[in-house]
């Protein structure tokens, strides 16, 4: 059985408007990656190639914390 007639409650667009995300700025990559074992304090210890002992840190300065701000975003973004 087909139900060809429009039913009352139904609508061809949601009810609110959707606006569509504001740009986000483009995240820039590790400038200076070295090996994740001979990073110095204050550097970012995000892995950005390898594996194992071969892993290659970000290293961007992050001051205080574990992670540069760019790669805190980042790991924000996708639920990290």
């Amino acid at each position: 059985m087909c139900n060809l007639w429009r039913m009352p409650h139904a609508t061809p667009f949601p009810a609110f408007p959707i606006w569509p995300l504001p740009p986000q700025p483009p995240l820039e990559l590790a400038m200076a990656p070295r090996p994740w074992l001979s990073r110095e304090r204050g550097e970012c210890a995000f892995p950005v190639a390898g594996e194992s002992w071969t892993t290659v840190a970000c290293c961007n300065p992050c001051g205080g914390a574990c992670y540069c701000p760019v790669h805190r975003e980042l790991m924000l973004r996708t639920g990290g």
